[in-house]
């Protein structure tokens, strides 16, 4: 950090000091996510099934390695947990947008574009809710989005093995929450095998990992655990809908299949957090099943066949400008970009 710099970082502890305490107390009035993945830790390390869907208040849903790490949190006093896990979340966030302010800027000059404040304008005032939802409910996000950012910053090297370590990164992204696993489509579109095979090895890795670290006490698997309650019930085309875990009609869930069951079908199970309306929902045309998994399919091939046609763009871009590597991190943090709106939209379940 260069000494111009240095008054930064009193501001930023200050930041992540009072910013810690104040969004524990704005959780404490609501149900805490992070109290779901410490629950989840102690019981895997304690070798108890973390899926207790229908028991618990808000159930663990997500795959077993999104739990390992917190297991780390079972060393700290309860009382600790919320403040601990803001500042992790605050450093992902300040690495992220010192990244891609660096990104923005020209190294020879140290300027950025003269339009630059225009972009932070408008990602403050367009993402700036959703970012401090997370600090709210202090949710994972942030960690599944840092990972998202390391794979793009991985890719936009020229160096093939920069794909390598997309390929990582993407693989323990989609053994934490599993929809990273499209970025498969980005490193096939691309033909980059070395990403696909460093991807699919990642995630298997680090999703048997825990079988091995935290063995279940009833000699059974995590994985398949976690496959019986959560994804089994899950259909193509279809949105989250479990008992216990998600209510179909949620308008927390931003993903194409959840806006297309609450504006296409009448609320089944009626529950005051998780439908708006003045009759407790946003009906606007009643289709047959069928006929909402017809509009879902179809809304999901015009998102998949956009980032595609996206990728093949690109590629030519990148050939046309003779691998410049300006071209080349441009275009490489573009396409990640789409994909990473594809990973929301194809979804069953995205949090806003």
């Amino acid at each position: 950090m260069k000494r111009s710099s240095l008054w930064l970082v009193p501001l930023l502890l200050a930041v992540m000091v009072g910013g810690a305490f104040w969004f524990d107390r704005q959780a404490s009035k609501h149900d805490r996510e992070i109290d779901v993945y410490v629950t989840g830790g102690r019981r895997m390390a304690a070798g108890e099934e973390i899926y207790r869907r229908g028991t618990d208040g808000k159930p663990f849903t997500y795959p077993p390695f999104a739990a390992v790490p917190f297991t780390l949190f079972n060393l700290l006093p309860a009382s600790w947990h919320a403040e601990a896990w803001f500042v992790v979340n605050f450093v992902i966030l300040v690495l992220m947008l010192r990244w891609l302010h660096r990104y923005a800027t020209h190294a020879d000059t140290g300027r950025g574009p003269p339009r630059l404040w225009w972009f932070w304008l408008l990602t403050a005032i367009f993402g700036g809710r959703h970012v401090i939802s997370v600090f709210t409910n202090q949710s994972h996000d942030l960690t599944v989005c840092g990972l998202v950012a390391l794979t793009a910053a991985a890719w936009g090297s020229r160096r093939y093995v920069g794909g390598l370590w997309a390929g990582l990164f993407a693989g323990l992204g989609a053994a934490t929450k599993a929809t990273p696993l499209i970025f498969l489509g980005l490193f096939g579109l691309r033909r980059h095998w070395l990403g696909v095979v460093a991807l699919l090895s990642t995630t298997l890795a680090a999703t048997l990992l825990p079988d091995y670290l935290f063995p279940r006490a009833d000699g059974g698997s995590w994985v398949q655990a976690w496959y019986d309650v959560n994804l089994k019930g899950l259909e193509v085309g279809g949105t989250a809908d479990a008992r216990g875990a998600w209510n179909p009609h949620s308008v927390l869930n931003q993903s194409l299949s959840g806006a297309t069951r609450r504006l296409f079908t009448p609320v089944e199970v009626p529950q005051a957090d998780f439908v708006v309306g003045p009759k407790g929902h946003v009906l606007l045309l009643e289709l047959s099943p069928t006929m909402v998994k017809v509009v879902t399919l179809a809304l999901s091939a015009l998102v998949l066949g956009a980032i595609a046609l996206g990728v093949l763009f690109a590629r030519r871009a990148v050939r046309a400008a003779g691998d410049a590597a300006a071209v080349q991190r441009t275009v490489s943090l573009g396409e990640v970009g789409a994909f990473a709106c594809g990973m929301v939209l194809l979804s069953p379940q995205s949090s806003k």
